[in-house]
This record gives C-alpha cells, structure tokens and sequence, in this order.
C-alpha cells in the first residue's frame, strides 16, 4: 500500500512538471517581424502570441506605454491597442462619458487604430453595481454600448 502511495505522488508530480512547463516561443515569419520593427522601431519588452491560426500579435511598450499590435501572415498590419490614461483622453470622450453614465467612473481606456477606420477609443465604464463597455470616436460620439460585468479583485 505504501509504495501504491508513493507512485501515486511521483506519477502526480511528474503530471505536474508537465503541465507547468513554459510553452514554446511563438515563431513569427520573417515579414511580420519586419513589418512589426519598422512600424516600432522603438518598441520594447517584446512577446509574441498567435490571436488565431493565421494572425500574430504583439505586446509591447513604447516608452511607458503599454500596447499590442496584430498583423497577418504577410505582415499585413491590421491594429494597434495603446493603453489610455484617463487624462489622456479625448475632452470631447471624458465629457460625453459624464453627460451618458453619471456617477460612472472610467476603468479602463484604449485607444484603438486600424489602416482603414479613424481612431477610437474603448473605455470600461463602472459603478459599484453596472459596468459597461463601450466605444466612441475621437469626437465623443458613442458608437457601440455594451453591459458588462465587473470583475471582483
């Protein structure tokens, strides 16, 4: 019984090591990483991960600022995300947020940009008891509105 005992904890922890083993780095082609540098020369604290079978994206800071970029097989860059202070924002966003959720503050803020539409923002709008996410444009009108929920910390 003993040594059943003793199997048992060595096949667990073996299982164990398996499991927690780091996964390998992504291997990004040749053009995205290209394309990646010479949009992001200055890009640091660089880690690629596979959104999907064909998409890359990369997280990244440029300065302090945190940020993740997408790009195709090709290299084709499709979105850049940036992380927003909310002094940072737009006044026409922070003060279309008070006019549409008082009593809200803002959690969290993105900016987001594409080749193909003008740049918008993302914001987490909370209270103690409603969150929503939501989207607006660089002049503060709403484009999207959605519930939430608050995640507890």
């Amino acid at each position: 019984m003993k040594s059943f005992i003793l199997f048992f904890l060595a096949v667990i922890f073996s299982s164990t090591a398996c499991f927690s083993q780091k996964q390998t780095e992504v291997k990004v082609p040749e053009s995205v990483s290209n394309a990646f540098k010479t949009q992001f020369p200055l890009a640091t604290v660089v880690k690629w991960e596979m959104e999907n079978s064909s998409e890359y994206e990369v997280n990244f800071k440029i300065k302090s600022h945190e940020c993740s970029a997408a790009y195709n097989k090709d290299g084709k860059w499709l979105e850049t995300e940036t992380i927003v202070y909310e002094s940072s924002l737009p006044v026409a966003i922070t003060q279309a947020v008070v006019k549409a959720f008082p009593g809200f503050k803002i959690k969290e803020a993105v900016s987001v940009e594409t080749p193909d539409k003008a740049k918008l923002y993302e914001l987490v709008v909370v209270t103690s008891k409603k969150a929503y996410e939501v989207q607006y444009s660089e002049t503060g009108v709403m484009l999207k509105k959605n519930s939430a929920k608050e995640k507890k910390n």
